[in-house]
């Protein structure tokens, strides 16, 4: 049984920013995007996450102009196997290349992910996303979690209805997420996935 609360969580952040205050990294290419260049860890912005392996998020200064570019966010994570996600990731992107040949424009956006290593890797920051654990729990709190039309009741208040009918059509996203067991790291980002 995972004990974390809130508290557990923020002291763990507090410790991993004094960790991170005591480093140095030099600048280095993001692997997530080599022709990402990142410099210092923005530590303010730096925190655990209270989702079950407690991954990392870190936050970095784009080089080599730390002030007109925006953070770049990376989700560090240790024991899930990120392989899984690159696969659907990478199905994802193939996938929206044959819908864009046939003018079919998703708007799809996937995000970068790495594995580096047995059950560790990378994930890429995706901002401005809503979780899909958040759109049910926003509509029915914790039995918005078990509501089939809860993402439909969101999507309606974001879009047109033609767009929903888009969306419906590209449950490929939600069907690949089940599979993985994780639906809650799903993200919805602006209006479609």
């Amino acid at each position: 049984m995972d004990t974390w609360n809130q508290t557990s969580i923020n002291d763990a952040t507090l410790k991993l920013q004094q960790l991170l205050q005591d480093s140095t990294l030099p600048e280095f290419l993001l692997p997530l995007d080599p022709r990402v260049k990142v410099g210092r860890i923005l530590l303010d912005k730096c925190k655990v996450m209270a989702s079950k392996k407690k991954p990392l998020w870190l936050e970095f200064a784009a080089m080599p102009s730390p002030t007109s570019a925006p953070p770049v966010g990376i989700i560090f994570k240790q024991g899930d196997d990120l392989r899984q996600d690159m696969l659907v990731i990478q199905t994802l992107m193939v996938m929206d290349s044959i819908w864009q040949e046939q003018s079919l424009h998703l708007n799809l956006v996937p995000y970068g992910c790495i594995s580096t290593g047995h059950n560790i890797g990378m994930i890429e920051v995706v901002r401005d996303a809503v979780t899909i654990a958040a759109v049910q729990r926003s509509h029915g709190g914790t039995i918005g979690l078990f509501r089939d039309d809860a993402v439909f009741e969101w999507l309606k208040s974001k879009c047109s209805l033609q767009e929903i009918v888009i969306y419906e059509h590209t449950l490929v996203l939600h069907s690949l997420s089940t599979v993985d067991e994780r639906l809650k790291c799903v993200s919805i980002t602006g209006i479609l996935i």
